[in-house]
């Protein structure tokens, strides 16, 4: 299970940085460049994680952030490693910074609102996801955010879980 998430999350890692490439209207090219100090402490850090020395991992996760501050990828990659060990409520911190230096990453926005949707701030989470379907341009992708469904039934908003769950419906079918 822990190799299946530190692959993905080296999937998503190398996705994000060719996605940058790929839109660089969005993002601009300096946001994914990854000090190769910050990449071997990435690298330590799943190692550690895969032995299950998930105090050293965070430790080297942070070596990679302090490395480089101005770059997103630690800290998404912080983040991430934070919400594998069910620390949500650091994993929205280091989701928020990463935010901030790289605005265009809608995908960290969408990240951030699970973080907060499991931490139980469940009007956070419905705040990111809003902002997040604003802004991104792919309405191919707003049917599956059905989690945003659960969190506007859970907080009252019973007709927009209904349309959400409706969008949900005429993708898959279920």
């Amino acid at each position: 299970m822990r190799k299946c998430f530190w692959i993905l999350v080296s999937v998503v890692v190398v996705f994000t940085m060719s996605n940058a490439v790929a839109q660089s209207q969005r993002a601009p090219k300096s946001d994914i460049i990854i000090k190769p100090e910050q990449e071997e402490f990435m690298k330590q850090a799943q190692d550690a994680m895969r032995l299950g020395k998930t105090d050293e991992a965070l430790k080297l996760a942070t070596r990679a952030v302090n490395a480089d501050q101005t770059n997103f990828v630690a800290y998404a990659f912080r983040a991430r490693l934070n919400d594998h060990i069910k620390r949500y409520d650091a994993a929205a911190v280091d989701y928020t910074v990463a935010i901030q230096i790289a605005p265009a990453k809608l995908e960290l926005l969408q990240a951030r609102a699970m973080s907060q949707f499991r931490a139980g701030r469940l009007h956070d989470a419905i705040k990111d996801w809003e902002i997040y379907l604003r802004q991104e341009p792919d309405v191919a992708r707003d049917p599956y955010l059905f989690t945003l469904g659960i969190a506007y039934a859970i907080t009252g908003r019973y007709d927009d879980g209904r349309k959400r769950f409706a969008w949900y419906n005429t993708v898959s079918g279920d």
